[in-house]
């Protein structure tokens, strides 16, 4: 209760506003459902009530949701056979039901299944659904309020018939008025950057604007009757005492369990969505408790249901105000049910006047923003096959119903991901086997491993792992043992990152560079290499490439030449050298500095593990004496067999070599070599592995690939290494 009271002003504010918009909505997305409008009010508010009290996110909006109208005015139809008013009785108590469901998925902690959809196809859903609204809304807006159909597709058909029929005046000239007008507004208020205007929600002017035009006509200042009221809104005058109660009678037929499993997985993904959305825009960074966020719709979803209201879910666009107007805490919620609550109880008469072309325009703007052609871009920014499964996914649903279009979506796309013969193996020999590992290294830095392959399928095994770290720590994911890595995945991990960098922590992804993608796209699917695939950079491969360049480095390297320098080091003695990528030399005085990203492998059959690291090689004019330096003693074991002396003490510096590990042939040379000098600087930078042959010294950090930051700050010790050894 100490956080409801902080910081009450902002959020008393944010939470007026967005009941200002959730007005307008609510009221005309209950009308798309085909339910009275009073039901969408009765989500927002009950939904805003419980959840405020009982969610786990921070500064998440509950109300009425656009997925859901697909599913509820579906139900609608199955369950009540034509009647409308006896369908809407057995869907509130499906609704009910749905809401028992919602809490026990999250009383049973399965919060994470809305990451196991593809993202490609998840958004092809909701393109759908934006397309579903619009269909039936835009008659609506021109004035056809109730258009004859069973189909989107069919609704669409008829739009010329609605058209030709607003060119012969057929309609009210003040609704298509209102209608067009209100939807002119929303589209223009994007434009305006400042002044008094911005200040106000664009659907409470589009509402303002609707209400003033019929006033205007009823005091004769327009040539225009004013509305019939079968265009306006109409709610009961008693509320109270109106509340549809559900009907249960029907809960053992198969169309109450579809009807059931649809509103729940619809409310249950669009929550789950709007929450990952809503984390990146706290402004404190918090991550949402998802499965508490569950519960508390469940049981909100249960009292709306026999309040006669539809299923309340987190709502993106609402939440998205409610944090640009300073909300800091769940009691923002809280505030816009209470204002709806107010407006609906003391207002009702006010409520009756605002047009429904008007609300259907704010519905065809939702719609639209859910399907825009910016959306076919962006998917297709990522590479074809994202586009595939996004538009078989958008027709499936336009064409079937909601879970069918899923169900096309995510089975496209798993056989996409096994069109070949070794990744359907690798898929098949892997899919039950647990393919990550994480661990803290010396450096205090998280290293998380995954191997095999990465995608929607297995992506809840990498999450869990994500999740029990702190956002501000440093973590690298690996994906290096990997044979391929989805858009979902990458996408998700957009997500994380974002995340921690908002906390101060950073995530960085390597082990990209050997799969390729098929478009610069940085989220695009990264597969093992083929032929004809163009050879994409990684972004780590981009920013090295970068780096290189900018500092006239010979970048793309002979690894050839490079390859002959490294094996004569012991450290490969008992490893097999797979690859070198990333190969880059600079001319350093007498001598040379090479960089390389090394595949190597050691064991052979069960026991063979591949390895992976960021190396520098540098190159002399004169002999350096044979030596193995490393803090950690990883080649405790090579040395040993290499038959080299046990550890090293270099006298006069009792703290180097307390702090690092030195093996060396021959103590005498080694004692000459290691001056003041040289010990000052080792101990003025972090530790590397470093050993010497002839007149060469191999310097690494740690067995897999460096991050960008690792790469510079290996390049910067190597280089400094190198003009110190030759200056002396």
């Amino acid at each position: 209760m100490k956080q409801w009271f902080q910081d009450l002003s902002p959020n008393l504010f944010s939470g007026f506003v967005v009941s200002l918009i959730a007005l307008p909505l609510s009221l005309g997305l209950a009308l798309a459902s085909g339910a009275p409008p009073v039901a969408g009010i009765i989500a927002a508010i009950v939904g805003g009530l419980v959840i405020s009290f009982l969610g786990g996110s921070y500064v998440g909006i509950a109300g009425p949701g656009n997925g859901l109208v697909v599913a509820t005015l579906g139900a609608i139809l199955a369950l009540g056979d034509g009647d409308m008013v006896q369908g809407f009785l057995y869907t509130l108590a499906a609704i009910v039901v749905s809401g028992g469901v919602i809490f026990l998925l999250g009383l049973f902690k399965v919060g994470v299944v809305g990451d196991f959809f593809p993202s490609a196809a998840v958004q092809g859903m909701l393109a759908a659904i934006g397309l579903i609204i619009m269909s039936k809304q835009l008659h609506v807006m021109l004035g056809e309020i109730n258009p004859v159909a069973s189909s989107a597709t069919e609704l669409f058909a008829l739009l010329p018939a609605t058209l030709e029929r607003l060119f012969i005046h057929a309609f009210e000239p003040l609704a298509w008025l209102t209608g067009l007008g209100s939807l002119l507004i929303l589209v223009l208020h994007s434009f305006v950057k400042t002044g008094i205007v911005r200040k106000f929600p664009a659907p409470v002017l589009a509402v303002g604007y609707a209400i003033l035009l019929n006033y205007l006509a009823s005091i004769e200042v327009l040539p225009f009757p004013t509305l019939q009221a079968e265009y306006l809104i109409r709610l009961p005058e008693n509320i109270v005492k109106q509340l549809a109660t559900p009907d249960f009678s029907k809960a053992g037929e198969y169309t109450f369990f579809m009807a059931v499993f649809s509103l729940t997985f619809i409310a249950t993904t669009e929550s789950l969505l709007s929450i990952k959305a809503i984390d990146k825009l706290d402004p404190k960074r918090r991550r949402s408790n998802v499965n508490r966020e569950l519960r508390a719709i469940g049981l909100a979803t249960v009292v709306s249901g026999f309040m006669g209201g539809l299923n309340p879910v987190i709502a993106i666009a609402r939440s998205s105000v409610n944090v640009n107007n300073g909300a800091t805490w769940r009691s923002s919620n809280f505030f816009q049910a209470f204002f709806l609550a107010g407006f609906v109880l003391l207002f009702p008469s006010f409520l009756n006047r605002i047009p429904l072309p008007a609300l259907a325009a704010i519905l065809v703007f939702t719609g639209y923003r859910l399907a825009s052609p910016q959306v076919f871009q962006k998917i297709a920014s990522v590479g074809l096959e994202q586009l595939i499964i996004f538009s078989a996914t958008l027709l499936a649903t336009l064409f079937t119903d909601l879970i069918t279009g899923i169900a096309c979506g995510m089975l496209l796309t798993l056989l996409m991901q096994l069109n070949t013969k070794d990744r359907a193996a690798v898929i098949l020999r892997n899919f039950f086997k647990p393919n990550t590992l994480l661990f803290l290294e010396s450096s205090g830095q998280y290293h998380l491993s995954v191997r095999a392959f990465s995608n929607f399928t297995n992506y809840v095994r990498l999450k869990k792992r994500l999740d029990t770290l702190p956002t501000n720590a440093a973590l690298v994911v690996d994906f290096s043992l990997c044979q391929f890595v989805d858009y979902s995945v990458l996408e998700h991990l957009g997500t994380y990152r974002d995340s921690f960098e908002k906390s101060g922590g950073n995530l960085e992804i390597i082990g990209l560079d050997d799969l390729t993608a098929r478009t610069a796209h940085p989220l695009a699917p990264r597969k093992k290499p083929h032929r004809w695939l163009p050879n994409r950079n990684s972004r780590r491969q981009d920013a090295i490439s970068t780096w290189f360049k900018e500092r006239s480095w010979s970048f793309h390297e002979d690894e050839h030449v490079l390859r002959k320098k490294m094996l004569h080091f012991r450290y490969f003695a008992d490893k097999q050298l797979d690859g070198l990528r990333n190969v880059a030399v600079l001319k350093e005085g007498e001598g040379e500095v090479w960089f390389a990203d090394l595949d190597y492998s050691q064991g052979e059959l069960l026991t063979k593990s591949y390895l992976h690291t960021s190396a520098v090689l540098l190159t002399f004019n004169f002999e350096l004496p044979f030596f193995v330096l490393d803090k950690e003693n990883v080649l405790h074991r090579t040395a040993v067999l290499a038959g080299w002396a046990a550890q090293t003490n270099l006298e006069n510096f009792s703290d180097f070599t307390n702090n690092f590990k030195l093996k060396v042939e021959n103590e005498e040379k080694i004692k000459e070599f290691f001056t003041w000098e040289l010990v000052a600087f080792f101990e003025a930078h972090k530790p590397y592995h470093i050993e010497s042959h002839d007149k060469q010294l191999l310097i690494f950090e740690k067995q897999r690939l460096a991050t960008f930051p690792e790469f510079t700050q290996l390049i910067n010790f190597a280089t400094g290494l190198s003009k110190l050894l030759q200056n002396r």
